[in-house]
């Protein structure tokens, strides 16, 4: 009797779900040294989550955008786009490293201020990702070369040093995007883009004020959270003695004015979002231009002050949207181990600095981990839609399948942030509008008095 010899089919390689960051602050908040803290702590180094070394994060660059500015089709302001410039991709640097080399040239071009000459491509639409598919067919020593290529580029883009201070700004061309692969002890489990948009978009001092903001909101609303930046140093300028308990500390119109909390207020008012993360860094803490009221007691007036006074209304939208949110202060300078500060009264970086980020990591993995249940969540609802359907194609069966493992490639990233319950100590006002079953990885939305 003949033996049938059944083979079975590989399961379907799953879509790197895309999880994006955006940058948001006027110019001088702190986006772009943000950038050094990202690269010192999550792509040059590998992160260890939790004590027992069970679990490890990186971040993997794979692509660099550009937008090079705004345009408008035909005379309805409200169609503008930003016009976008592919700066590099996977495959290109792969296949032909000189001409990254070129494109790596121009970034660092932007960050001096300049604009080089290169055709811009239409602006990038929600259905142009990635292509994960060919990622999977590069080989692994390949993705590993490439990825430390544009490590070593991205650090010479954003570097801090003794030598050369501080760098500059480096979305004077509107926004600079970098595009990682989330690594777990190794393994890709989504794609995280971090996104600085220039602060001309929302200064106050912008002649385009209105189309910025608009126009900033349009990309913000494929964005899965927002980081809002704010310098300790320029909150010290508007700062007053406080007499009433219920006064703020901060001169209202004069610092809102500072930090462009009107414009960044409207943004967010108008975007169109139900499940997002709202995060308020506030950088340059350890200065010693910052005043000593606004880091008292763990930031904590500063933090009631701001959410209360300067930004309470998009606080107030993502608390009836029911939003994450949170407050860290960061910095990306630190101070030395004797507890002296890194930089001088003129914020000069010391010859014997020693530079190093404080809560940068924390504040990006609070923002992923709040993203990953934002789509996992996403995920299920899709997933239980297509499991009550009777007489599925095969189409439908290979789709449920990917869902599935899309869905369990995220859980294994949620379950490594959660492994060390500290954390995300640092993050004030910590709590999250969603909660995940450990075992399940089932998302719920939490009530509004759950919040803790």
């Amino acid at each position: 009797m003949a033996l049938s010899i059944f083979r079975r089919e590989p399961e379907p390689e799953p879509e790197l779900t895309k999880i994006v960051i955006s940058l948001v602050g006027g110019s001088g908040s702190g986006k772009t040294s943000f950038f050094q803290g990202v690269q010192e702590s999550l792509i040059d180094d590998t992160y260890v989550i939790d004590e027992n070394g069970k679990f490890n994060i990186r971040l993997q660059p794979i692509a660099i955008d550009s937008g090079l500015g705004v345009q408008e089709n035909g005379n309805n302001a409200e169609n503008e786009v930003i016009q976008e410039t592919n700066i590099s991709r996977v495959d290109e640097a792969i296949v032909n490293q000189n001409s990254v080399n070129d494109s790596f040239a121009q970034l660092l071009a932007f960050s001096a201020g300049s604009q080089p000459q290169i055709q811009p491509k239409p602006s990038l639409r929600d259905d142009e990702k990635v292509d994960s598919y060919n990622m999977g067919k590069v080989s692994g020593s390949d993705r590993i070369a490439e990825g430390m290529f544009l490590s070593d580029a991205l650090r010479k883009a954003f570097a801090i040093s003794t030598q050369k201070g501080f760098k500059a700004n480096t979305a004077t061309v509107k926004y600079v995007h970098i595009t990682f692969r989330v690594l777990v002890n190794g393994k890709p489990k989504c794609l995280l883009v971090i996104t600085d948009y220039a602060g001309e978009l929302i200064d106050n001092s912008s002649n385009t004020l209105k189309r910025g903001v608009r126009t900033l909101a349009k990309h913000l609303n494929s964005s899965d959270a927002a980081v809002i930046l704010v310098s300790a140093r320029d909150l010290s300028k508007n700062i007053q003695d406080v007499i009433v308990p219920d006064e703020s500390m901060f001169k209202k119109l004069e610092t809102k004015r500072e930090v462009s909390a009107d414009n960044i207020n409207n943004l967010f008012n108008i975007l169109e979002k139900d499940k997002f993360t709202l995060l308020l860094a506030i950088t340059q803490k350890d200065s010693p231009q910052v005043d000593a009221r606004i880091s008292a007691h763990h930031f904590s007036r500063t933090e009631h002050d701001l959410k209360n006074y300067i930004f309470h209304p998009a606080f107030i939208t993502a608390e009836n949207k029911n939003w994450s949110t949170g407050m860290t202060p960061v910095t990306v300078i630190g101070t030395r181990r004797d507890g002296q500060p890194n930089v001088d009264g003129n914020n000069k970086i010391l010859p014997e600095a020693d530079i190093h980020q404080e809560n940068v990591d924390i504040a990006v993995l609070f923002c992923l981990y709040n993203a990953v249940l934002c789509h996992m969540m996403s995920l299920q609802e899709q997933i239980e839609t297509l499991s009550r359907k009777f007489g599925k194609t095969a189409e439908e069966k290979t789709q449920l399948k990917l869902l599935r493992s899309e869905k369990r490639q995220l859980n294994e990233l949620r379950m490594a942030l959660t492994s060390n319950s500290e954390l995300f100590q640092e993050i004030g006002l910590q709590y999250s509008a969603f909660t995940a079953i450990a075992d399940t990885g089932e998302v719920k939305i939490l009530k509004g008095g759950d919040k803790t």
